[in-house]
């Protein structure tokens, strides 16, 4: 018997623009939030290097990331949808015509509700795996779709417009931080 599960060889997959983007961000969000609680002179050197890196690293990441917090297209939007719900396993009641409707409508109902957030691409890979990690079959209600993807958006929005063009002010408040210990 054959696997299912698609692979690359006996390797990880690469990880896609879109993912690393993603870690950028998480790493420079956790970084910020290291920022506020040095305690010693080795933790602060270490959140320095971070931000260092960070920083040389942003403009080699801004294109992509400008990119990745473009609006999504409803049909980008529609693709999300379907692989989320494509992540579960498949539902012996959707051989049912009347259940098949009802998906058809709450895809429709989630499409829109997502739609009127106007997530970023980034946003819909980011919240869509939140889901797929979180949520147990067979789908997740609209109101939970919803609000993870409105909570992603807040997110990834704070830490470009807020966090990244602050990361060298930040970086000074550490050195700062470093010279009272």
């Amino acid at each position: 018997m054959g696997s299912e599960i698609v692979t690359q060889g006996d390797h990880l997959p690469v990880p896609t623009t879109l993912e690393r983007v993603e870690r950028r961000c998480w790493r420079i969000s956790d970084l910020v939030v290291q920022a506020q609680s040095i305690e010693s002179v080795e933790q602060g050197k270490a959140v320095l290097a971070g931000m260092d890196e960070a920083l040389a690293d942003y403009e080699q990441f801004r294109v992509a990331l400008d990119r990745a917090m473009a609006p999504a297209t409803v049909g980008q939007i529609v693709d999300a949808i379907e692989n989320l719900r494509n992540s579960y396993p498949p539902r012996p009641d959707l051989k049912d015509v009347a259940t098949a409707t009802n998906w058809a409508t709450y895809a429709q109902n989630l499409r829109d509700d997502v739609a009127s957030l106007e997530p970023t691409v980034l946003t819909l890979q980011v919240a869509c795996a939140r889901l797929r990690r979180t949520v147990k079959w067979p789908d997740p209600a609209i109101s939970e779709a919803y609000d993870a993807v409105k909570m992603t958006q807040a997110e990834l929005i704070s830490i470009r417009d807020f966090y990244v063009p602050r990361l060298a002010s930040f970086r000074k408040q550490v050195l700062a931080r470093i010279a009272e210990l």
